[in-house]
């Protein structure tokens, strides 16, 4: 049976609420962790160092342990337990869900999207050691090969995978935010909307307290959806738990994290993006996601008020770019035909 056959719809998985017979589901609140200088150390050892990874830059070896993982991924297929899983760190508004359409027409029921709100359990659990739960969830991802949604750099720990494969695809940062306001503000049916309906996209970034994002429950506002969020979901968990502002540490974190993934695609890109995905996944069918790019979302910005909730992502982005070329240059010549430069406004100024 071919992988598009098996495809099915979307579907979202639902891990078991409870670790053991008779065990009352996981009550931890994240945001005590945030108070909890040990919880905070535990989730820093969590997001950079998870299963013993050092958080120095990876060796000489690390392309060829990289080459060898993927093609143990590509290898895997049907198997019952895998070796080698892969990671989608899905990050919002940044194309995750083209790229999710291909995943689950690739692998079919190996494919998993957690439900919301289970990646958060699954990071409490582990934070606060509950080893009965942390059994029950991993027991339960055991039979899946690749992951996707919005999960951030360690979760491999949570599935208990020791060779994991990650990959993500990037944005302009200024590109994102103006594509997170249209969705929370003109999205029909947003759930999540707590700021103004008649809030400017100024007024969206100025007074964040009064919006919110998709990630967001109960009316909790959650700011680093805003502020340098690309960069704080490759740096990993700490990351997001830090209520500060992300610094020059949290970006260099997240561009030794980036040099482990084996994949790198932008949304300004998409093109090339996926054709190089494909084959090295060896999938076996042709792309078509031509991306509409706002120009304006290209100008420089200036305004203060922005400059700041895009600065490291900005330069991560960069850095993604620069992965892109790398990977493109390893494949077989005219693989994957750029388009002209024309058609690539956001090399720009670069």
């Amino acid at each position: 049976m071919t992988a598009r056959a098996r495809a099915k719809p979307t579907t979202r998985r639902r891990i078991p609420r409870n670790g053991a017979v008779g065990e009352a589901p996981m009550s931890f609140e994240w945001k005590t962790a945030a108070a909890d200088p040990a919880m905070r150390r535990a989730a820093w050892a969590l997001a950079v160092w998870p299963w013993g990874m050092p958080a120095a830059r990876p060796a000489p070896e690390a392309d060829s342990l990289a080459v060898a993982k993927l093609r143990d991924f590509n290898a895997q297929r049907g198997c019952a337990v895998c070796t080698v899983k892969l990671f989608f760190v899905h990050l919002h508004k940044c194309g995750g869900t083209t790229v999710e359409s291909y995943f689950r027409q690739a692998y079919g029921d190996a494919f998993l999207v957690p439900d919301t709100g289970h990646e958060g359990e699954l990071r409490d659990a582990l934070v606060v050691q509950n080893k009965a739960r942390i059994r029950a969830l991993r027991a339960f991802a055991r039979p899946y090969r690749v992951f996707a949604r919005h999960i951030a750099y360690g979760y491999h720990a949570t599935v208990d995978c020791a060779r994991p494969l990650y990959m993500t695809m990037l944005r302009e940062p200024t590109a994102r935010l103006l594509s997170l306001y249209g969705y929370l503000m003109f999205g029909e049916g947003k759930k999540y909307r707590r700021f103004p309906a008649n809030a400017t996209f100024g007024e969206f970034v100025r007074h964040r307290t009064t919006g919110t994002c998709a990630e967001s429950t109960g009316g909790v506002y959650q700011e680093y959806c805003l502020s340098n969020y690309q960069t704080r979901k490759i740096c990993g968990y700490y990351a997001i738990l830090e209520t500060a502002e992300p610094s020059e540490e949290t970006f260099r974190c997240a561009a030794r994290h980036l040099d482990l993934f084996f994949f790198v695609g932008t949304v300004e890109r998409m093109q090339e993006s996926l054709c190089a995905l494909g084959h090295l996944l060896q999938w076996r069918f042709s792309f078509d996601a031509k991306k509409k790019l706002n120009p304006s979302a290209h100008a420089a910005t200036t305004d203060e008020d922005l400059e700041h909730l895009v600065r490291w992502d900005r330069k991560l982005w960069h850095l993604g770019d620069r992965h892109l070329d790398e990977t493109l240059r390893g494949l077989p010549a005219g693989t994957c035909a750029p388009p002209a430069a024309s058609q690539r406004p956001h090399l720009k100024g670069r």
